[in-house]
C-alpha cells in the first residue's frame, strides 16, 4: 500500500521569552487510510554533534512485512535522509532495532529479527555508515532458538561485545543471558552462555558495560524466583565472561518486565536505575529508584521517587555539570481505570542524588496506554532532545515524535505538566485543504480564505499547549474572526466533524 510520509514543525520559542534556546516538536510517521500502522522506535536516538540518527519500525497489522527506516536529521529535526533498511535483510519480519555511535563515526544497528513467522527471534548486529549504507551484517541464533538482544559495548580495540537473553516458550529451557564478541569487521569471535544464580531464572535487562581498567563486564537483568518474584539485578563477570557475582537490589513488577538500567560514570562508579515494586505484591503503584554504586555493587546514594506515580526508565544522559537526565514513561491514575493516563516522562537528578525537576508530556487525541520517551541525547546547544512514540485514537496508529526542550525540560514558559497538541495535524499533506489565514501575524482580527465550493465550516482554535480556546460554527469564507490574547494559536477547519486541515496564526 502506498504510504504518505508527513512531518510537522511546531515552534513555541518565538512566543515564550523564558526559553534559553529554541524548542520544537516534530512527528515522523506513515499515514495509511485503511490499515493500522505502528511506527515505533527503541533506544535508537544518537547525535554526532551535527546530525541526529534514529531507526523507525513501521508495521502494518495485516501480516505484511515490517518496513524499517533509517532517519538522518539536522539538529533542527529536519529530515536529511530517510532510507529503508529491511529490503533484502529478512524475508518476513524485522523488529526491535537499536542504534549506537561508534568511535570511528559509523553506526551500529542491533536487535532481533524474525527469520520465519512463529515467534522465533534471532540476534543481529549491523554496521552502517552515517548515510544508512550497510557495511556488514551478522545474525546469530540464540541458544534457545529465540531471544532478545539488549545492548552492546565497543571495546578499546574496536571489537564489539553484545548482550542477549535467550528465551522460548514451552521448551523447558530457562531464560539465560548470552554474550557475543565480534571483531571490528563483524566476525563472531566467541559466544558464551551466562549461568543463572541458584534458584533464579534470568530475564531481560537493558544495559551492558565494560570497565576499561580491568576489562571486567557488568550487565543488568531481572532475576525471578521460580518465575514469580522479580528483582532488578546487576551481574559482574571477568574479561572472559566468567561470573564474579550476581546481586539483587529491588523487587520489580514482574508482569511489566521493567528492565533495569546501568551506566559507567566518568568517576569510575556506576549509575543504576529500576522501576521498583514498592509493596512487593506485583501491584501498582511502583516507584523509580536511582542509585549510584561502586563497581563492587555497594550503594553510594539512592533516590526513590513516585512524584508522577510510577513508570519505566528507558535511557539516561549525563550533563557537563555531572547531573543526570532520565527519560521513560510515567502513569497518572490506576491502570485500566477511566482516569488512567500514560505520558512521556523526563526528569533530572543531581550528581548527589536529588530530584531537580520532572516534566510529564501528554499528547492530545491519543489513547491511554502508549506514550513513551525511548531515548535522550544532549546536543551541543545545551538543550535536551528526546525521542519516543505515541498511539493515536481512534485508529491506534502510532507515530514517532522528537522533542527538543530547553535545559529545564521545558517546551514553553509554563514548564509544567504539558499537553502537546497533535490531533489537528493528524492528516497527510496530500489531503490538506488549501486555505490561508490573513492577516498573519495579526493584532487579533483575521479571516479564512478557502475554496468557494466548500460552503461554511467549523473552526477550532487551540493555544500553544493544545487547549481548545474557542470554536466558531458555520464560518463563511473571509468572515471576520477575532482572538483577544497574544500568542501562537492553531486554527483547524472541520466540515461535519471531519478535519480538513490546520495552520498556525500569531496574535501580536
Amino acid at each position: 500500500m502506498k504510504k504518505f510520509f508527513f512531518i510537522f514543525f511546531l515552534v513555541l520559542g518565538i512566543v515564550y521569552s523564558g526559553l534559553t534556546q529554541p524548542t520544537w516538536l516534530k512527528v515522523y510517521g506513515d499515514d495509511s487510510p485503511t490499515e493500522v500502522a505502528g511506527d515505533k522506535v527503541q533506544n535508537s536516538l544518537v547525535c554526532d554533534g551535527e546530525y541526529y540518527y534514529f531507526i523507525q519500525n513501521s508495521q502494518y497489522l495485516s501480516s505484511k512485512p515490517t518496513t524499517v527506516f533509517f532517519y538522518k536529521t539536522t539538529l533542527n529535526g529536519e529530515v536529511v535522509l530517510r532510507k529503508k533498511l529491511s529490503e533484502g535483510f529478512t524475508p518476513n519480519w524485522f523488529s526491535i532495532c537499536k542504534l549506537k555511535l561508534l568511535s570511528d563515526g559509523s553506526l551500529i544497528n542491533y536487535g532481533v529479527v524474525q527469520p520465519t513467522y512463529g515467534g522465533v527471534f534471532w540476534y543481529f548486529v549491523q554496521k552502517l555508515t552515517t548515510d544508512g549504507d550497510e557495511v556488514w551484517l551478522n545474525i546469530v541464533e540464540p541458544y534457545t532458538g529465540g531471544g532478545l538482544i539488549s545492548d552492546f559495548e565497543e571495546l578499546g580495540d574496536g571489537r564489539l561485545l553484545c548482550l542477549g537473553f535467550g528465551y522460548k516458550a514451552f521448551t523447558g529451557m530457562s531464560p539465560k543471558a548470552e554474550l557475543f564478541l565480534y571483531s571490528s569487521h563483524g566476525d563472531l569471535i566467541w559466544k558464551k552462555l551466562i549461568p543463572n544464580p541458584n534458584g533464579f531464572i534470568r530475564h531481560t535487562g537493558q544495559s551492558l558495560l565494560t570497565i576499561p581498567s580491568t576489562g571486567e563486564i557488568m550487565f543488568t537483568s531481572t532475576l525471578g524466583v521460580q518465575g514469580v518474584s522479580m528483582y532488578a539485578s546487576v551481574t559482574k563477570l571477568d574479561s572472559l565472561g566468567n561470573v564474579l557475582w550476581d546481586k539483587q537490589y529491588y523487587p520489580v513488577i514482574s508482569s511489566y518486565q521493567l528492565d533495569p538500567l546501568l551506566r559507567l560514570l566518568p568517576d569510575g562508579n556506576l549509575l543504576f536505575g529500576a522501576t521498583r515494586d514498592t509493596f512487593g505484591l506485583d501491584v501498582w503503584p511502583g516507584a523509580r529508584t536511582i542509585a549510584k554504586m561502586d563497581t563492587s555493587g555497594n550503594i553510594i546514594w539512592e533516590l526513590s521517587t513516585n512524584t508522577k506515580s510510577d513508570g519505566v526508565i528507558t535511557d539516561v544522559e549525563q550533563t557537563l555539570e555531572g547531573d543526570f537526565v532520565f527519560v521513560g514513561s510515567s502513569h497518572h491514575g490506576v491502570p485500566l481505570s477511566p482516569n488512567y493516563i500514560l505520558g512521556a516522562n523526563i526528569f533530572k537528578v543531581s550528581s548527589t542524588g536529588e530530584l531537580l525537576w520532572e516534566q510529564f508530556f501528554v499528547f492530545s487525541d491519543v489513547n491511554q496506554s502508549s506514550r513513551y520517551f525511548t531515548s535522550v541525547v544532549l546536543p551541543p546547544d545545551g538543550g535536551i532532545t528526546a525521542l519516543g512514540y505515541m498511539s493515536r485514537e481512534p485508529t491506534s496508529n502510532q507515530d514517532v515524535f522528537m522533542l527538543h526542550l530547553d535545559k529545564n525540560g521545558c517546551l514553553n514558559a509554563a514548564c509544567d505538566t504539558v499537553t502537546i497538541l497533535t490531533g489537528i495535524f493528524d492528516i497527510s499533506p496530500k489531503n490538506q485543504l488549501d486555505f490561508s489565514i490573513s492577516p498573519n501575524p495579526t493584532t487579533g482580527a483575521f479571516g479564512l480564505d478557502f475554496p468557494n465550493g466548500l460552503g461554511r465550516v467549523d473552526v477550532d482554535v487551540y493555544d500553544g499547549l493544545g487547549r481548545l480556546v474557542n470554536t466558531y460554527f458555520q464560518v463563511s469564507k473571509n468572515q471576520a474572526l477575532f482572538l483577544e490574547n497574544t500568542g501562537l494559536y492553531h486554527v483547524a477547519l472541520r466540515k461535519k466533524g471531519k478535519l480538513l486541515g490546520s495552520k498556525t496564526i500569531l496574535i501580536e
